[in-house]
């Protein structure tokens, strides 16, 4: 009954929004700004690695998995956020991954607002590069 009950809690799937990232990039301190801007909105993520290197792909991926249905691709040159219903090449924000913190914070952001239905953030705005 135990192992049974084990067996049940192991098989729920995890909710939040996904973030695949190239298996070939460290999240370091810099890109850990996208996962600060959805913590500071509370809703949940799922890190997972990939052998993908196309950020398109990755987020696009990421929101058809997501039961959330909001997914972040981080490429080995691009940031992109996905809501599930967008076309691959029609991401809703597309960054280069050298942007400024305050843009990374803003996608992670961004996100979770997709999410809540809040207005987003416009990084230029935010005086980001």
């Amino acid at each position: 009954m135990v192992e049974d009950l084990r067996r049940n809690i192991a098989k729920k799937e995890k909710i939040g929004i996904s973030i695949f990232y190239s298996s070939k990039i460290d999240i370091n301190q810099r890109l850990s700004n996208i996962l600060w801007g959805i913590e500071e909105e509370e809703i949940p993520y799922i890190l997972t690695p990939k052998n993908e290197t196309d950020a398109s792909i990755l987020g696009y991926e990421a929101s058809k998995e997501s039961k959330l249905g909001v997914g972040i691709g981080i490429g080995e040159n691009e940031i992109t956020l996905y809501q599930e219903k967008l076309e691959k090449d029609k991401p809703l924000f597309r960054y280069n991954i050298d942007s400024d913190e305050d843009i990374l914070r803003a996608v992670g952001t961004n996100g979770a607002r997709l999410i809540k239905g809040n207005p987003f953030i416009i990084p230029e705005m935010t005086g980001g590069r």
